[in-house]
């Protein structure tokens, strides 16, 4: 038999060309095409991610933003408190410092509240792809 691809002489019975590669009959059974699928599928985990990401910085912003409006409150209340001869003069940088820092540790709580879970199922996913190419066996039953 003669390559149809390189024009070399072949077994009769031979499979492909052991000189370019190529196949000596077309497939009985095609193969089925998954790029599509995955490539969809890999387009919404990404826009899963990006979504809540989005909403990690929303709840950072949003709970941050509550202190320290609370910590502006408290600095005027004490300030109307003391030119109503109520208590002593308030020190913005110590109230606001104070606000700043439990904004900071309530923001990073509640954001890390929001994205643990994502983020487990992101381990969860990525451990799940990376089987089917290559990655650690999977546990038998």
């Amino acid at each position: 038999m003669i390559c149809k691809s390189c024009g070399t002489e072949i077994a009769d019975k031979a499979l492909v060309c052991f000189r370019c590669g190529q196949a000596t009959a077309e497939p009985t059974v095609k193969p089925a095409v998954l790029a599509d699928g995955r490539r969809r599928a890999r387009k919404v985990v990404w826009l899963v991610a990006a979504v809540w990401l989005a909403g990690g910085v929303v709840v950072w912003n949003t709970v941050f933003d509550a202190h320290i409006t609370r910590g502006e409150r408290i600095y005027v209340d004490r300030q109307q408190a003391f030119a109503d001869g109520h208590g002593p003069r308030a020190d913005m940088d110590q109230v606001m410092s104070a606000a700043r820092s439990e904004g900071l540790r309530a923001a990073w709580g509640w954001t890390s509240v929001e994205l643990a879970p994502g983020l487990v199922l992101a381990a969860l996913w990525w451990s799940r792809t990376r089987r089917g190419r290559g990655g650690p066996p999977r546990a038998s039953r």
